[in-house]
């Protein structure tokens, strides 16, 4: 996991706790598109080479890659930035719309009955405030 909090006002929400404990206009995801993207894009790619240097794995090696997806077009540029083969991702953004952070276990739901013993899949979040992680899960 990586954060990058020096981006936290580009993306978040900012209410609740002692600060806007029941502020509704701030109960809200509030954020400047543009800007969120030009932010994954510069930072988002460095943590998957990280992943693939201590795994030594590519992407064929996984059998499938669940990532959050925010638009269609955003997650083209991310398939674009990336180079993960479209046909490894669960795209679920068209059907459900942003599901924020229910959508890698709803992703995980729908392809588990296609995995076998030994399939690995890889888990990338993205987060407001900017927040980055990954993950690599075998089937057992």
């Amino acid at each position: 996991m990586e954060t990058y909090s020096e981006h936290w006002s580009i993306g978040g929400i900012f209410g609740g706790g002692s600060r806007y404990p029941r502020d509704e206009e701030r109960t809200y995801f509030h954020g400047d598109g543009r800007l969120l993207r030009r932010v994954f894009e510069t930072v988002g790619p460095s943590i998957l080479d990280r992943v693939r240097r201590r795994t030594g794995w590519d992407w064929a090696d996984y059998a499938r890659v669940l990532v959050h997806q925010v638009t269609m077009p955003y997650l083209e540029r991310f398939i674009e930035i990336t180079g993960v083969p479209k046909d490894k991702l669960e795209i679920t953004i068209t059907e459900f719309g942003n599901m924020a952070s229910a959508t890698l276990g709803v992703q995980l739901a729908r392809v588990c009955p296609e995995l076998r013993p030994g399939d690995r899949v890889l888990f990338v979040g993205l987060g407001g405030g900017i927040s980055l992680m990954t993950m690599v899960w075998e089937k057992s």
